[in-house]
């Protein structure tokens, strides 16, 4: 039905690290195909944020940095004094929209807008939504900021990071970020289905941080 309906994409049903079955299903028409191989990474989306958590409490654990800091502790210039590291991660830090303080973000061509997004945050005067910790509202910046913070705190770009600390040690061969991603941290990673299975191993049984550090996520 898949290849009825167009789909083009890879199927992968495991039972913890053993693959049962995979399957790539493309069409076979036109030049495009022949860029769906075994080992193709596809783009996570949103899904990177969930890397951008590990990776950043995997930062904080080596840097012995609560959760319940303040971002600005960190980022002297962030001009949201009363947002902690907790807030970014939960969604409950009340962050404007990015349309709110850049109003010309989709825009501006693409390979600007990494840069123009944090110029447009540094000089931010929008009041946050509401009291941070109050309530819960998704905002691609909270994670955007995390991505900031892990290049602060590591004093590695977010691309050498997770690539030593996760993508690596997970052997996640496949798996690497797009650093002309707009909204680092809250997307950008590329993965592959087979690197998904070390990865989901690694959230089922820790390697890289304590269970309990893992569950919230």
């Amino acid at each position: 039905r898949l290849k009825q309906e167009n789909f083009q994409g890879v199927i992968l049903i495991s039972k913890g690290k053993e693959i049962l079955m995979r399957e790539t299903i493309y069409q076979k028409k036109g030049d495009n195909p022949k860029n769906l191989y075994k080992k193709h990474s596809f783009p996570l989306g949103e899904s990177t944020k969930i890397f951008t958590a590990y990776a950043l409490k995997i930062l904080l654990l080596e840097k012995n940095i609560k959760e319940s800091s303040y971002v600005k502790t960190h980022l002297p210039w962030f001009p949201y004094p009363n947002i902690k590291i907790e807030n970014l991660l939960k969604h409950t830090s009340g962050l404007p929209k990015i349309v709110e303080i850049d109003p010309d973000f989709d825009t501006i061509p693409q390979r600007k807008k990494n840069t123009q997004l944090k110029k447009a945050l540094i000089e931010a005067k929008t009041l946050t939504a509401f009291p941070p910790g109050e309530y819960w509202k998704y905002k691609r910046l909270d994670y955007f900021v995390i991505g900031i913070l892990i290049e602060q705190l590591s004093g590695k770009s977010y691309h050498d990071f997770l690539n030593e600390k996760i993508f690596f040690p997970l052997k996640m061969n496949h798996s690497y970020v797009d650093e002309s991603e707009p909204v680092l941290g809250n997307s950008g990673i590329y993965s592959n289905p087979e690197d998904l299975i070390h990865w989901q191993e690694e959230l089922s049984h820790p390697t890289l941080l304590f269970k309990k550090q893992v569950q919230p996520i």
